[in-house]
């Protein structure tokens, strides 16, 4: 493989990403929670409770995130920061090619 066929394979990565990122976190938190459950897996969250002081005058009590938002959320920022860090100068000079 040449530098030309990286930077275009690359760039399909990017346009990938951006096009279908929304997919490809539902379908691989899907996948890992019925693989959880095949194999009797608990993917409840496991340890104590935090509890959010609350300022006064403030009623609402902090829910939190259920596990599978939490997977999503995170997997979100790490195709976030991927595209971020493609669309930096690090990636800028050669997102065209020859």
């Amino acid at each position: 493989m040449n530098l030309y066929i990286g930077i275009v394979k690359l760039n399909a990565l990017n346009e990938y990403l951006v096009t279908e990122r929304t997919t490809i976190v539902d379908n691989a938190v899907t996948f890992g929670i019925k693989k959880c459950n095949d194999m009797d897996i608990n993917i409840e969250k496991r340890g104590r409770r935090r509890v959010k002081r609350t300022m006064p005058g403030e009623s609402a009590h902090d829910a939190g995130l259920s596990i599978q938002e939490e997977i999503r959320r995170s997997m979100y920022e790490c195709i976030d920061r991927f595209i971020q860090e493609y669309d930096t100068a690090r990636f800028g000079a050669m997102q065209y090619g020859p």
